[in-house]
């Protein structure tokens, strides 16, 4: 695990960084704009996932050698084409919200971030950790360099920001995954697709989980940001930026392991699997609890200086410490998620994810009619939700 985590630890830093730097060189609306970005490239990120990261991680069983090529270029054809939806729609929503980053920008920075996100999953597909770490470190560099020459310039804006994030990732692309976009390049013929329908009859139920989680885990996020705009979300925006190390390492995790607990449940090795699953959640508890400190020393050293900016401490301190509970029980229901992902239960965690989602859209709703924090509550109340009937499937599973 350690190779291929030195990579999204990075990338958290520098996306910390990055919205720190935001936060302070802009007012709250920018702040809760870029925020508000974010949350959708990553929702992006996880439906090219269902699409093409877990098919191409956790292939049918019995698939035969020479199979293997022309399900990986499906793979790839598939993804390539929802990237392309994906910046689109992005784009759409960052015009039609008038978001302060112009819509071909946001369009760029979401098709480059995905295609460099498919080459993650790409390079653990074909268990090379080492290339997906030495993507994400040059991606790293290179953001931070365009980081520090904005700082330097007194030039921090969104637009300048999402540019060079833009630019980051075209540089990982061209420098490290070479051989991903080699085989992406001979999978844009498209003539192959036919292969992706057996391949959609596991990805559906994949991509209706993943959007009924997305409506479980964010939907503060939508309301907040729809009642009262970027200004109102920023403040939350802002607490959950104390656990972006713990969510970037999460979102990792699920890549690298993913492939292992499929190959191993391929074997029928069960044990070796949940031992796995085990060290997943050990792993991301002892990362949870490093970022909690952190936290806890952050808002103790610049208390008062988040309240200069503008921001209510009475929303900022108690939303941290909702956030902290919230990504606790992440921490335990991503690694079994992952686990029935490599079982091939695909269709029972969509089922699972839509009962959930039904229950915290509507608690989420009435909540946020209160406050923003007291959406807050809501997530907290369907992550646990789900962390509890993950955790049940997994055992019954054990016993099938």
């Amino acid at each position: 695990m350690g190779v291929g985590t030195i990579g999204p630890v990075l990338v958290a830093g520098a996306h910390f960084a990055l919205s720190l730097l935001v936060w302070l060189a802009t007012d709250a609306a920018h702040f809760g704009a870029f925020s508000f970005l974010i949350v959708l490239v990553q929702f992006s990120f996880a439906m090219l996932n269902a699409l093409a990261g877990t098919p191409l991680s956790v292939p049918p069983r019995g698939l035969g050698a020479g199979e293997v090529p022309p399900y990986r270029a499906a793979c790839l054809q598939a993804g390539a084409l929802y990237i392309i939806a994906a910046a689109a729609v992005i784009g759409l929503i960052c015009y039609l919200s008038a978001l302060p980053a112009h819509w071909a920008l946001c369009l760029l920075f979401t098709g480059t971030a995905n295609l460099r996100w498919l080459a993650r999953s790409f390079a653990f597909a074909l268990e090379r950790p080492a290339v997906a770490a030495s993507s994400d470190i040059v991606y790293v560099l290179g953001v931070g360099a365009g980081a520090l020459l904005l700082a330097a310039t007194d030039s921090v804006s969104v637009e300048h920001l999402l540019a060079g994030m833009t630019a980051a990732n075209i540089l990982s692309l061209l420098i490290c995954d070479r051989d991903f976009l080699r085989a992406q390049a001979a999978a844009l013929s498209m003539k192959g697709l036919k292969h992706y329908l057996p391949i959609w009859q596991q990805s559906k139920w994949l991509l209706s989980g993943v959007a009924t989680t997305e409506a479980s885990s964010n939907a503060h996020v939508y309301f907040i940001t729809a009642a009262g705009g970027p200004t109102a979300y920023a403040p939350i925006a802002f607490a959950t930026l104390f656990f972006r190390p713990v969510s970037v390492f999460l979102m990792a995790l699920v890549q690298l392991e993913r492939p292992v607990l499929a190959r191993l449940t391929e074997a029928g090795e069960l044990i070796a699997a949940r031992r796995a699953t085990r060290r997943g959640i050990a792993a991301t508890l002892a990362i949870w609890l490093a970022n909690v400190a952190l936290a806890g020393i952050v808002l103790a050293t610049v208390g008062s200086f988040i309240q200069s900016r503008g921001y209510d401490d009475g929303i900022v301190f108690p939303a941290v410490v909702l956030w902290a509970a919230i990504m606790l029980v992440r921490s335990v229901r991503t690694p079994h998620g992952t686990l029935l992902e490599a079982r091939m239960e695909y269709r029972s965690t969509a089922a699972i994810s839509a009962i959930v989602a039904l229950f915290t859209v509507a608690l989420v709703g009435a909540l946020a009619l209160v406050g923003a924090l007291f959406a807050l509550v809501g997530i907290l109340a369907g992550e646990m939700a789900l962390a509890v009937l993950f955790a049940r499937r997994v055992r019954q599973t054990d016993h099938d």
